[in-house]
């Protein structure tokens, strides 16, 4: 074969995976993207695609990572039950303490 057909694997010769090994690893991938944000940061930066609509979106996604990286809002932020009490005035420290 030439070149480009050999870069190609014939599918019938691929071994197939196990449902259960199937089913582990996309459970692997979705515990991974859950715990590094990926949703969130994919979302983020199509956002700021749609909104800028620049003439060449993967120069500007490269500018996008280097120069304005995403953070995702901290799991105490996402919290309904966390209370920042740096931002008690004192009318609520008083309640609080006492």
């Amino acid at each position: 074969g030439n070149a480009a057909s050999s870069r190609h694997t014939d599918r019938a010769a691929m071994p197939l995976m196990a449902p259960t090994t199937v089913r582990d690893a996309f459970e692997d991938a979705v515990h991974y993207a859950q715990r590094h944000n990926v949703t969130d940061l994919l979302q983020e930066y199509v956002i700021r695609i749609l909104a800028a609509r620049p003439a060449d979106p993967v120069a500007f996604l490269v500018d996008e990572l280097a120069n304005r990286p995403f953070s995702p809002p901290s799991g105490a932020s996402s919290n309904p039950f966390y209370r920042d009490a740096a931002r008690d005035d004192a009318a609520t420290r008083a309640a609080l303490a006492a």
